[in-house]
């Protein structure tokens, strides 16, 4: 089955519609879930973009899960191995690859250290919009002035506007950032 999230479902604003064939799937520990709404999804992966009818259920691993009916469809090729997926689109060879894994428990990788041959840029709003839809990546720096005798915790909760961002994203957020 091809699954969205009912939160990828809120956040990309999607019209869910009634299943036509209303069903349940069974969890590891035997709850249930009712499947008993599909949303058409917009996709868009390098130069691939499609429409993919996806049921709609609560869960935490992705906002998308592309199962057999797509891989069906587009005759998908996976290799193991590699963990690459290929397959055609509009005459085209695509191939997915795995994004680079994200350690929580390892030290970031040393990295040398680059002197920029270019000033510091600041994107228009506008730029920063189109910047940060095109990567998916969205980094907010935030300085703040702190003295000797306050914390950089006091600084960040005595401005509202910083309050308010971090609630909003406190799912992404470092919990020692919002104490």
């Amino acid at each position: 089955m091809n699954v969205v999230s009912t939160t990828g479902v809120a956040r990309l604003k999607l019209t869910p519609e009634p299943h036509p064939q209303p069903y349940r799937v069974a969890r590891v520990d035997k709850t249930s879930l009712p499947v008993s709404q599909r949303c058409l999804v917009p996709l868009q992966m390098g130069n691939y973009s499609d429409k993919v009818w996806c049921d709609v259920l609560p869960m935490d691993i992705a906002h998308i899960l592309l199962g057999r009916p797509w891989l069906y469809d587009l005759d998908v090729t996976h290799h193991g191995r590699a963990n690459t997926y290929v397959f055609m689109h509009k005459s085209k060879s695509i191939m997915l690859t795995p994004a680079l894994p994200k350690s929580r428990n390892e030290p970031p990788k040393a990295s040398p250290i680059h002197v920029a041959k270019k000033p510091l840029t600041l994107l228009t709003p506008k730029a920063f919009a189109q910047e940060s839809t095109s990567s998916g990546i969205l980094f907010a720096l935030v300085t703040t002035m702190a003295s000797p005798t306050s914390s950089l915790t006091t600084s960040v909760q005595s401005n509202p506007w910083i309050v308010s961002l971090l609630e909003e994203f406190k799912n992404v957020t470092p919990d020692e950032v919002t104490r």
